[in-house]
């Protein structure tokens, strides 16, 4: 397998491709700030942050960010990790129906053109060194998730809110944010009857849900009736009806997107848990 270089770093298995140390001996260690001697995990931390760091600078859509951060394999998720470029992008596409920006026919085409532009940023020598205790603390999440232990259970560190994930560019994405979802309020907007109001774009039906209230009466202007509930709730209420997805901060950089398949996955999970 050829060693990756900045420009083909999304390719195949991305950043979690198993020959990832021999990068410490081409061009790629320099512009990236990794060490000669450092150790596996290091490295992978290394190039976690600063490829999420990149992408946070870079792409600006939303949907276009998910997009990448899916393509150089940066998640934690155990049914993407393994698979190829292609591959993350179909099961991206395919978690996400009808999002606008994650079609397949759109997907296929971003990888390359941002990279190009990722690319342009490190080589101007933009981006600086990531600070040490944030590659310790990459590098022993991504040790413990190898081993088996990070994603197997559900339950969070209470201290550790959605909005925390969220507004973390390395772990926010998905499988973290899901579970920081359940222990976490969200806001969202109900009728005059205390129905709570739902929005259909792109086919696909969504409760609009926000972290604190004040981004919900951003969204929704002052004076707009609104629940509080926790995601568990939201998402036990959500999966009786089978076909409405739940947007989070939707109309903020930092959100994700649940559809009906991912409410319907976390609530038999919440059930197997409970049996």
């Amino acid at each position: 397998m050829p060693l990756p270089d900045e420009s083909s770093l999304h390719k195949g298995l991305g950043v979690r491709r198993p020959d990832i140390t021999d990068v410490r001996e081409t061009p790629l260690a320099g512009l990236l700030h990794i060490g000669r001697h450092d150790e596996r995990f290091v490295v992978l931390a290394k190039l976690l942050w600063q490829v999420g760091a990149a992408v946070k600078r870079v792409v600006h859509d939303p949907a276009h960010r998910r997009v990448m951060e899916c393509s150089y394999n940066l998640p934690q998720d155990r049914d993407l990790n393994h698979l190829d470029l292609g591959g993350r992008l179909r099961l991206l596409e395919k978690r996400c129906p009808g999002v606008k920006g994650l079609r397949e026919n759109t997907t296929n085409k971003l990888p390359s053109r941002y990279a190009r532009r990722i690319c342009a940023y490190w080589r101007s020598g933009e981006h600086k060194a990531a600070p040490a205790d944030e590659i310790d603390r990459i590098a022993a999440e991504e040790q413990e998730y190898e081993e088996g232990g990070a994603d197997d259970a559900w339950p969070v560190i209470p201290s550790i809110s959605l909005e925390d994930m969220l507004r973390d560019q390395y772990s926010a994405w998905p499988e973290r944010a899901e579970r920081a979802l359940l222990q976490s309020p969200v806001f969202f907007e109900v009728s005059d009857s205390g129905h709570a109001v739902t929005l259909r774009k792109d086919e696909c039906e969504r409760l609009l849900a926000f972290t604190t209230a004040e981004q919900f009466e951003g969204y929704a202007g002052p004076g707009r009736g609104f629940a509080e509930a926790t995601g568990r709730e939201v998402i036990e209420r959500l999966a009786e009806f089978c076909d409405i997805g739940l947007a989070v901060n939707p109309t903020a950089d930092l959100f994700f997107n649940l559809s009906p398949i991912d409410i319907a996955r976390i609530r038999r999970q919440l059930q197997t848990e409970e049996a």
